[in-house]
């Protein structure tokens, strides 16, 4: 052990002393995909689900050159980033000592890693030699891991099309994921693994950028050779638990060196991240992309002024509470001052408009309106909505039930975000009040709308049609045209189309578990079970009587 360690330092040092100082006078920078055929990496080369030909089409659409490199030779001196994505098979001590001779010139590498023993998959391991050497040097931590989000099942994970989740940043506000967290969106992973980061080391800052809160870590990599079929279970005294972080970033303040380490490949394949809606340019997953143009752009050291903007045509409304994103072009519905009310009470203006998902309000006072205010909407079809900064809910006849996927910012202004699905397509808002929910006991002070609402509808898409992703998950399969029923079975009516990939909750099964009760921001009814690839046994979901 220790020899083979003598000679992986030796070999190093031959390395670094023979390629420290890299060409000059390149304008464009150069970004090398690792392609060996002995480490079974997703190709560039592919446009096929597994390829990485858009990853590739990401970073020349910043300006770098690409080509494609086997480490049995040396890295170009000239190359700015290293791109290796999904090896199978673990590298040799010549192909590590060629990487790290690489981030000794101070250059970058983009490493995105599947779990091991996960399809046969036979790559890094947190002990083998670049995993061990970017643990040491940049604070980041490969952990030998599965992620196993609540509702996966030993079944569930056996196709990789139905491992699949979503993460978000929430801990650092990074400028790579920042769109992330304003618009709150999530980047889908299937079958990840996990990483640890340490913030500060000698010579190198750690940074995580993307997290789960609702899985643990599995570190039992025999769960890929069992047959039984019952949920995967946390083993507390060795399974990894709380928040677990699927992408980090790290950067070596003496050399300046960049790393990306990602726990799932898959993220940034052609068929996966990076894929589109069918019959369309859109993607199908904006986070991913917005994710990977942004994590381009940092590694090729563009200035942030020089990223992409985000893609045209969706709707981007931060709800922070502040109106700065709001079209001038909205039509803007004057109110009168109400003396009888405190001025952040008082309604002075509201906009109103709806895309294919949400309706999103904005209500703007004569003063700063309370942390603490009430809004509640009433429909002319006999709905209405309360909203507070903590728990939107839906009032009907039938009672009180929680919206979870609606939403209320309370700042400058108040702004909201409601679903769709709950408002017919010809209801119209009868009014909107504001009240004081801070003192239940004290006298009922409110202001309301004295005009019908008019929503102005406006050609933007949402930019992800699912503002609450926990629980079980299903993408649509199938290739020709689908629609939801209304009721579990052929002969109901027929409601909204549904396109291949399209993402939603699912929310309950027939008794025979060959219809899904399915739900997204502008429509809930029925698909065939056998239409969809869910990410938990169907058996696990409720029961919903038709």
């Amino acid at each position: 052990m220790r020899r083979k360690l003598l000679l992986t330092v030796l070999l190093l040092l031959v390395l670094l002393v023979s390629g420290l100082v890299p060409a000059l006078g390149q304008d464009q920078p150069l970004v090398v995909f690792v392609l060996n055929p002995d480490l079974e990496a997703a190709s560039v080369f592919s446009a096929g689900p597994e390829g990485i030909s858009a990853l590739d089409e990401i970073f020349k659409s910043l300006g770098a050159q690409t080509q494609v490199v086997n480490l049995i030779s040396p890295i170009p001196a000239e190359a700015d980033v290293i791109v290796l994505v999904g090896p199978q098979q673990r590298m040799n001590i010549l192909s590590v000592a060629r990487i790290w001779a690489h981030l000794a010139r101070g250059k970058h590498l983009l490493l995105a890693l599947d779990p091991l023993g996960y399809g046969g998959n036979d790559s890094e391991n947190f002990r083998s030699g670049l995993l061990n050497l970017v643990a040491n040097v940049y604070g980041l931590i490969t952990n030998d891991s599965f992620v196993v989000e609540a509702g996966f099942t030993k079944n569930s994970i056996g196709l990789l099309s139905g491992a699949f989740s979503m993460t978000q940043p929430d801990v650092v506000r990074h400028p790579i994921v920042a769109p992330l967290i304003d618009y709150d969106l999530p980047v889908t992973v299937w079958a990840a693994r996990s990483l640890q980061v340490e913030p500060i080391g000698i010579n190198s800052i750690a940074i995580p950028l993307l997290q789960t809160h609702t899985a643990y870590g599995e570190v039992n990599p025999d769960i890929f050779l069992l047959e039984d079929a019952a949920p995967l279970e946390t083993n507390v005294e060795n399974d990894l638990q709380g928040v677990l972080n699927i992408a980090g970033i790290g950067q070596n303040t003496f050399g300046g060196s960049r790393i990306a380490i990602l726990g799932d490949s898959q993220m940034l394949q052609n068929g996966y991240g990076l894929s589109s809606i069918a019959g369309s340019a859109l993607p199908r997953h904006i986070g991913n992309v917005i994710f990977a143009q942004r994590l381009a752009a940092w590694l090729i050291g563009l200035p942030e002024s020089e990223w992409p903007g985000l893609p045209e045509g969706q709707t981007w409304i931060a709800l922070d509470g502040q109106s700065a994103d709001w079209s001038a072009d909205l039509p803007v519905i004057a109110e009168e001052r109400n003396q009888s009310v405190p001025a952040g009470m008082d309604i002075q203006r509201l906009i109103a408009f709806q895309n294919d998902s949400y309706l999103y309000m904005l209500a703007g006072t004569i003063g700063r309106p309370a942390a603490d205010t009430l809004v509640e909407i009433t429909l002319d079809n006999g709905l209405v909505l309360d909203l507070t900064s903590e728990q939107v809910n839906s009032v009907t006849p039938l009672g009180r039930q929680a919206v979870l996927d609606a939403d209320l910012a309370i700042g400058q202004v108040l702004e909201m975000r409601i679903p769709l699905r709950l408002i017919e397509a010809d209801a119209q808002i009868e009014s909107v009040c504001l009240l004081d929910n801070s003192d239940p006991s004290a006298p009922e002070q409110q202001d309301c709308t004295t005009d019908t609402v008019e929503i102005t509808s406006v050609t933007d898409r949402e930019p992800f049609d699912l503002r609450f992703y926990s629980g079980p998950l299903a993408t649509v399969t199938s290739i020709r045209a689908v629609r939801l029923s209304a009721q579990p079975d052929s002969t109901s009516p027929a409601g909204d189309s549904v396109t291949v990939g399209q993402v939603f909750n699912v929310t309950g099964r027939n008794a025979t578990s060959d219809w899904l009760q399915v739900r997204t921001a502008s429509a809930e009814g029925w698909l065939p079970a056998s239409l969809v690839i869910i990410n938990t046994d169907v058996s696990l979901l409720p029961i919903v009587q038709s």
